[in-house]
């Protein structure tokens, strides 16, 4: 798998260089070169290398698109992705503050897209020990969820695990523990006992 890593980053590499020479920095085409070599970078945990071409495309997008651009937007979540990975959450999460707001804006409260920027932001005020914040957050996203999705919706299922994660930290195990019995109860019988998913919710719901 490594090989195939390092094999798809040199080509990621060579199309971005030609693309750089044929059509220039500010084309959409070498932008997303840009992007998938940083996600092959990202994936070789080689971040610095993966944040310089991410920081590069944020800046060319906020320059000729604006702050609030979709595409901007999600150059930032890029971008905070990495952040994250490197242990930079006040960076992370400013880029993700501006992002659910700039979604919030454009796309509405319980839009598929604020609510994942929602969880991202709920996860980096969690690494800050922000645990209010992230609560607030992830309650928020687990009722959009609901009403949109239904209570059995894997992304449903994902912010319950999140938000019982949380309410434990903030010693609320009840609570935490009556959510995290729906999940595992509810991944058990949709993907089986086995499943990735229902392991990871039965660890923590064991904690």
């Amino acid at each position: 798998e490594n090989g195939e890593l390092e094999e798809a980053e040199k080509l990621h590499a060579q199309e971005l260089s030609t693309r750089r020479q044929v059509q220039g920095d500010e084309h959409t085409d070498t932008q997303d070169a840009m992007l998938c070599l940083a996600l092959a970078m990202y994936k070789q945990h080689n971040f610095f290398g993966a944040q310089a071409l991410e920081e590069e495309v944020l800046t060319l997008r906020r320059r000729w698109l604006g702050d609030n651009h979709p595409n901007t937007l999600e150059a930032m979540v890029t971008l905070s992705e990495t952040l994250y990975a490197r242990n930079e959450w006040p960076q992370a999460r400013a880029l993700l503050e501006a992002v659910v707001s700039g979604r919030t804006q454009l796309l509405g409260t319980e839009h598929p897209d604020t609510l994942s920027a929602q969880l991202s932001l709920a996860r980096t005020a969690y690494a800050q020990a922000d645990l209010l914040t992230a609560r607030a957050l992830e309650e928020q996203v687990v009722l959009a969820h609901r009403r949109n999705l239904g209570d059995e919706d894997p992304k449903t299922l994902t912010a319950m695990n999140n938000l019982a994660m949380t309410l434990r930290d903030l010693g609320d195990a009840a609570q935490a523990r009556e959510l995290q019995e729906f999940v595992v109860s509810t991944r058990s019988r949709l993907f089986g006992e086995e499943h990735p998913s229902t392991q990871v919710a039965m660890r923590n719901l064991a904690s």
